[in-house]
């Protein structure tokens, strides 16, 4: 007999968020979470002598986008944080994250995040999601698979 193979799929479910020291829970089934860097972690410079040069990047960005649905609570967090840093002068907007998959270790930690524009608010009977961008700069990620 062969062995079986497990299927393994993503769950939000199982990850754990904290923006601004405040744990977001309670995510639906048809909630997701997706990161991305804004550049490769390396670049080449091409020399005149024909060597190559590689340089790492040394301050990533990107960003966080985290996908709601229209009746989780962690959207009136996440308005409240942008609504504080837009109407406060003298404040950064930055606030921290952590990120962490439970079943496999996966993460995605910063202390310098901001949230930089709110999804549009739309009055329908279709629910749709919404996505709030959340820049992260200097993250520290690790992809653990599943």
């Amino acid at each position: 007999m062969g062995q079986s193979q497990e299927v393994k799929v993503w769950d939000v479910r199982n990850w754990d968020l904290s923006v601004a020291n405040v744990t977001i829970s309670g995510f639906d089934e048809t909630d997701t979470i997706d990161f991305e860097l804004d550049e490769d972690g390396f670049t080449e410079v091409k020399g005149v002598d024909g060597d190559i040069a590689v340089c790492t990047v040394v301050a990533e960005a990107g960003t966080l986008n985290v996908h709601l649905s229209q009746g989780s609570k962690a959207n009136a967090l996440f308005s409240g944080i942008y609504r504080a840093n837009r109407l406060s002068p003298t404040v950064s907007g930055l606030v921290t994250l952590q990120a962490k998959d439970r079943t496999n270790g996966s993460y995605i930690v910063s202390d310098t995040v901001r949230i930089v524009k709110p999804p549009p608010i739309r009055i329908q009977a279709k629910v749709t999601p919404r996505v709030w961008k959340i820049r992260v700069y200097n993250p520290d990620w690790f992809e653990a698979g599943l």
